[in-house]
């Protein structure tokens, strides 16, 4: 597997002793053809919350697999 990105989006600031939670899921699958054949790009998505259950920040990660 290769990295293909990572895109953060902030909402709320993480504070000392703040506890923080993580669920991550799978948003999105494709694939596209590469100059060496089939690429598969695997879309996660992680949301971390904190002990209000706010959501402090949303992750969307890439990773490509030949």
């Amino acid at each position: 597997n290769m990295f293909g990105g990572v895109e953060i989006e902030f909402f709320e600031p993480v504070r000392p002793g703040d506890v923080l939670q993580r669920q991550s899921r799978l948003a999105d699958i494709y694939q596209r053809d590469g100059k060496t054949g089939p690429l598969i790009f695997t879309i996660t998505e992680t949301t971390y919350s904190n002990q209000r259950g706010e959501t402090v920040c949303k992750e969307r990660t890439t990773s490509i697999a030949r």
